[in-house]
């Protein structure tokens, strides 16, 4: 599926599902990348290629080699993974990166507010500590 937010069209996702390749046939899928450059082009707007990646999701046992995508001559990167709106999603679509980068930020500010109850400051000092960073 190649999925792309659009901020312009009510969708409650967000989201939308452009193309599904299957057997094979990528005609379809790089009809719909071909139809976004265009419309891109033709509201003015300029695709940043050096920020624009293909994931691929593909629950098969033997993954067949896909030739990359092309965009004004520039090729585009594949990756396995990529920030989105906060989140990491990932070619298996797990949830483990995303969930260990909050784990890992959580625990960053919480050594923070250990280390300011360790110079014993006032619970003023912590609560607003908490409210500024935490919360």
């Amino acid at each position: 599926f190649l999925l792309f937010f659009d901020p312009f069209s009510f969708n409650p996702l967000g989201f939308k599902c452009a193309s599904l390749i299957s057997d094979g046939d990528e005609s379809a899928y790089r009809g719909e990348v071909e139809r976004l450059a265009s419309w891109c082009r033709n509201n003015n707007l300029v695709l940043n290629e050096q920020k624009t990646v293909e994931m691929i999701v593909d629950f098969r046992r033997t993954l067949a080699p896909m030739p990359g995508i092309t965009l004004t001559d520039n090729q585009i990167s594949p990756v396995n993974s990529f920030r989105f709106l906060g989140s990491t999603i990932t070619h298996d679509l797990k949830w483990e990166v995303s969930i260990n980068t909050l784990v890992r930020k959580a625990q960053q500010r919480m050594f923070f507010l250990r280390q300011l109850r360790k110079l014993c400051m006032p619970a003023t000092i912590m609560i607003q500590f908490h409210t500024a960073i935490i919360e």
